[in-house]
This record gives C-alpha cells, structure tokens and sequence, in this order.
C-alpha cells in the first residue's frame, strides 16, 4: 500500500526509508518545511516500527513554570508578564520543589521546566531550583530552559 502524501517531495524519501537509505540534508530540509505533518509522522513511524516493533517509548512529565515574570516582551507569547505587574507571579524555592511533588507519582520520569526571563533571579538561584529538585526526586529527568533561558 501507497501512502497518500499531500506533499508528493516525500514520496522519494518514502522510498529511502522502506530501502533503509540514508537521508540527505535535502531530504532534511524537504521534512522541515513540508506542511504534511501526517506524511512526516507516517515516515516516522515506519522507521520506528522498523527499530522497536509494536512498542512505543513515551515519558510522563510535569510542566513546572517557576515565574511568568520576562523582560522579552517577545510578540509570540501570551506568558510573559513585566516585573511589576500584579498578576506575574514567581516561585520560591519550596514552592517550586512543593509543585514537582503535585501529582507526583513513580510514573512520572521528567520535569519540563521553562519560565520568563525574570529580572532578579540568579542563576544560583536556577542552580539551587535544579539542585533541590535532583535531591528530591534523582530518578526524575530534568528537561529545563529554553534556549534564550540559558544565553
């Protein structure tokens, strides 16, 4: 059987995957920016089926959002709040360590943690955030920060 792809770019890499070719960086960038998502994931999923079978890997995660207090003010987001605005909000320490513990259950294998670039908050205070939460839970990875979080 044929998938039906929106994007016909990916039939040529359907043929890589089903023969176990390697892929190019073009055929990377044609997986970048085509727009069928589903033709995507059904390529996906048939080298995942190819490497595991019928056995699907997931984890189950708690978002931890220490602050929504940001100095980015970048026009894609809804989080953000300035530092003095009255409905921003920031974590203490225990608070955040009280919220990974919410819910908390031996399924739980990662805590994903972003927030705001809050103007006040030390990275001694991030490291203390990450420390503690190792302590507390050490079994439990830590997904943390985006990119412009740590810069």
């Amino acid at each position: 059987m044929i998938p039906q792809f929106e994007d016909a770019r990916l039939l040529p890499i359907l043929e890589k995957v089903q023969t176990e070719q390697r892929l190019s960086p073009a055929d990377g960038l044609v997986l970048y920016q085509t727009p069928d998502l589903l033709g995507v994931g059904y390529l996906a999923n048939l080298v995942r089926e190819r490497l595991h079978g019928d056995l699907t890997y997931f984890n189950v995660n708690r978002h931890i959002n220490p602050t929504d207090v940001c100095t980015a003010s970048c026009r894609l987001c809804a989080f953000g709040k300035k530092a003095k605005d009255p409905k921003g909000y920031t974590m203490s320490l225990e608070e955040v360590w009280h919220r990974a513990g919410e819910g908390y259950s031996e399924a739980v294998s990662e805590f994903h943690i972003v927030g705001g670039l809050h103007p006040e908050l030390t990275l001694d205070w991030y490291c203390q955030m990450i420390r503690g939460l190792k302590e507390r839970y050490p079994q439990v990875h830590l997904t943390a920060f985006t990119m412009v979080e740590v810069s």
